[in-house]
């Protein structure tokens, strides 16, 4: 069954200022979320719940609602020290 893709609109304009060859990679990449939303990484603490991805260098941080069927892009952001600083 596929997912519903989401993407909130600070991870709509971050994924817009990347390079344009990031972007398609991390537009396949959410197109394969949407067939299976569980590829990612699950994260820990007090991120339990939320799942990351890596694409060169660049995190793509989401949320899977089983219910709906949805996937939330909650944030797509280069990996450093402030990642995951202030996740929505």
């Amino acid at each position: 069954m596929r997912y519903r893709l989401d993407i909130l609109p600070s991870a709509k304009r971050a994924l817009r200022n990347l390079p344009t060859r990031i972007r398609q990679e991390i537009a396949e990449m959410l197109r394969d979320l949407t067939e299976n939303p569980h590829i990612g990484e699950p994260l820990r603490r007090e991120w339990t719940g939320r799942y990351k991805l890596t694409v060169n260098g660049y995190r793509v941080i989401y949320r899977v609602s089983e219910d709906d069927k949805v996937v939330l892009i909650l944030a797509i952001r280069i990996r450093g020290r402030d990642t995951y600083t202030y996740l929505p």
